[in-house]
């Protein structure tokens, strides 16, 4: 095959001494030539593809001086997107005539001349010849074009660096867009919303068109059930003719196999993640913890490096879209890896709880991805630890944390005007350590057997809802006589009044430090709530 390129070009032609070819008018040189024909007849265009070579003596110019036949022959000729014309000279006509090569510069087809002693055949037959060869090489450069996309498989990021190596063999854009036109991913400085709106604005197949320099080639695919468009971009269109198709045609393919592969390896990854969660939440031997440490490297963590356990609960009253399943667990997946989160999680396995079980790396990022889940989750974080046998403690602590934060949410006082706005709608993050000791200690009891503890205890109190506000804004305001008063707006000596009613209940002074832990303790989840009682209320219930 002549040349060094892909396919044969006109600039090869030129550059073949035997064929006698000489330029005239340049246009294109590096045009591809796909195949060459002795044409003439009138309206010769319709009977050539484009990328043909149309040679001629000028036979239907003999007698003819009217030199819009020549412009019109040259304009035909460009829009059939011929590769050239080729004018054999000193047959009818001692030079190409000034009119034809005036037409060709105004419309940028290259024309060319042919020696007399060259007969058009010879350059017919070579046309032939390189074709025949370009084709050989054109199977051997699909074969290579698939063997070095298929190397983007092997890669952590395959549809990244399917982008990227598409983009480096045109040496232009590449861009993969979903169906809404949000770009999954892209490789070259290329107008990607532009793009986006010319793909739209066209009917949903292969396309090609140009946007400023850009000429672009585009193809719409589907997986798994989602739509998404595939366009590559280049300022020569000549690369576009070349490789379009085989580099759409093998990425199509090449999209597909990389969501089945990341569809099995998610897969998996979640079993192994599943098995190594089960194995942590039960007692590890110290004779296993190397061998643990190297099963959870497989998933980024670093030994030694501090961990986090997990829990999440969904919210009761969330609705039935927010369940676990495998859409939520791509995802979470997806955004932990964006954010470089070294994670495990898997459904819970209670049957009567919806959420999450996990362990994370100990960073900011772990806190950040939580909170995303906590839109309709509750979720309980651990301390931080090191030491994989105290990891049974720290998933034991984490979700003793998620029933603190379903506590908090479920708070009710029946003075502070927000709190009967109706069941919490967005779930919370609370981390163990931020646990007080008595928030701990409840957290261990059912709020069933809280209730049914206290009005055994304190009954009698809890009959009198003037007696247990008083007791409730008493502890919450540090025990000043003052400052309940003022919450309650009462006169001081009738809250002396009432704590003295509330001494003759429990049988105790009401400074009595036992007296005041089981009050504390009785009214944990008000007084909890009461810790942000001056903060503003929202408008239209100040």
């Amino acid at each position: 095959m002549p040349g060094s390129t892909s396919h044969l070009t006109i600039e090869d032609l030129v550059a073949n001494e035997s064929l006698g070819l000489a330029v005239v008018v340049p246009g294109d040189l590096e045009t591809r030539v796909r195949g060459a024909h002795t044409m003439e007849i009138d309206n010769p265009a319709r009977w050539l593809e484009p990328g043909w070579l149309m040679l001629t003596t000028g036979l239907r110019f003999v007698g003819n001086s009217d030199p819009a036949v020549q412009v019109r022959l040259v304009e035909e000729l460009r829009a059939a997107r011929v590769a050239g014309l080729a004018f054999g000279v000193d047959v009818h006509f001692p030079q190409v005539p000034p009119m034809l090569v005036e037409a060709a510069q105004e419309h940028q087809l290259t024309l060319l001349t042919v020696a007399a002693e060259v007969p058009f055949l010879q350059v017919e037959s070579f046309v032939n010849r390189s074709l025949a060869s370009a084709e050989t090489y054109l199977v051997k450069r699909a074969l290579w074009l698939q063997t070095d996309l298929l190397s983007a498989l092997g890669s952590d990021q395959p549809l990244t660096t399917l982008v990227s190596r598409i983009g480096a063999i045109i040496k232009g854009m590449a861009i993969v867009y979903d169906e809404a036109g949000a770009v999954v991913t892209s490789t070259g400085a290329g107008p990607a919303r532009l793009v986006w709106a010319e793909i739209r604005a066209r009917e949903p197949r292969r396309q090609r068109f140009t946007v400023g320099r850009w000429h672009v080639a585009t193809r719409p695919t589907v997986l798994g059930g989602m739509g998404y468009w595939i366009a590559i971009g280049s300022f020569r269109e000549s690369v576009l003719d070349d490789l379009a198709e085989p580099i759409l045609d093998s990425a199509q393919r090449l999209l597909a196999a990389i969501r089945g592969a990341s569809a099995l390896q998610a897969t998996q990854a979640r079993t192994e993640a599943a098995e190594l969660l089960t194995r942590l939440r039960g007692v590890v031997e110290p004779n296993e913890i190397p061998s643990l440490w190297d099963r959870l490297g497989q998933f980024r963590f670093r030994p030694q490096a501090p961990l986090r356990a997990f829990v999440s609960a969904r919210l009761p009253h969330a609705g039935a879209d927010s369940g676990i399943n495998e859409g939520l667990l791509d995802e979470l997946a997806q955004e932990a890896q964006s954010q470089g989160l070294p994670i495990i999680f898997r459904p819970r396995e209670a049957d009567d709880v919806v959420g999450l079980v996990g362990l994370g790396a100990d960073s900011a990022a772990l806190l950040e991805w939580a909170e995303g889940l906590a839109g309709p989750h509750h979720v309980g974080v651990s301390e931080p630890f090191t030491d994989l046998g105290l990891a049974r403690r720290s998933f034991r602590d984490a979700r003793r944390a998620s029933l603190v934060a379903q506590r908090r949410t479920n708070q009710r006082a029946p003075f502070r005007t927000r709190s009967t706005a109706g069941p919490r709608t967005t779930g919370m993050v609370v981390r163990f350590e931020d646990v007080d000791l008595a928030t701990w200690l409840m957290s261990s009891r059912s709020s069933q057997a809280i209730h049914d503890k206290t009005q055994q205890q304190l009954g009698d109190l809890l009959d009198r809802p003037d007696l247990a506000d008083t007791a409730v804004a008493y502890l919450a305001t540090g025990l000043d006589i003052q400052r309940t008063a003022l919450r309650l707006f009462l006169h001081p000596n009738s809250v002396r009044y009432r704590l003295r009613r509330i001494e003759e209940i429990v049988e105790a002074p009401i400074t009595s430090p036992s007296v005041l832990a089981n009050l504390y303790l009785a009214f944990h989840d008000r007084l909890a709530d009461e810790d942000s009682r001056d903060e503003p209320a929202p408008d239209g219930l100040q």
